[in-house]
């Protein structure tokens, strides 16, 4: 039965996902890879910094981080979600 569930396109359908990733052809990669999971709401951003105001402006359900960046790393994106992720109504899960 659940092999069956997430077979199904349409199952991640609704589930909106943050990458944020400073090499352009690893953002097109991944964009990539979850289009073919049937995942449509999909928000790209370079750095830490970018991705911190996405997600002030609308939470994703879902965060694909990279460590290493210029800028704002995602070691400093997660510092900072940690201390202001009070202000947000629902907190996303980060890879």
């Amino acid at each position: 039965m659940t092999q069956e569930r997430f077979s199904k396109r349409g199952w991640f359908e609704h589930l909106s996902v943050l990458i944020v990733e400073d090499n352009r052809f690893f953002r097109t990669l991944i964009r990539t890879v979850l289009r073919e999971f049937g995942i449509r709401h999909i928000r790209e951003v370079e750095d830490g910094a970018e991705a911190l105001t996405q997600m002030k402006a609308s939470p994703p359900d879902l965060i694909l981080l990279d460590w290493y960046m210029p800028v704002f790393s995602g070691s400093d994106f997660m510092r900072m979600l940690n201390e202001t992720s009070r202000g947000f109504h629902k907190r996303p899960a980060v890879i």
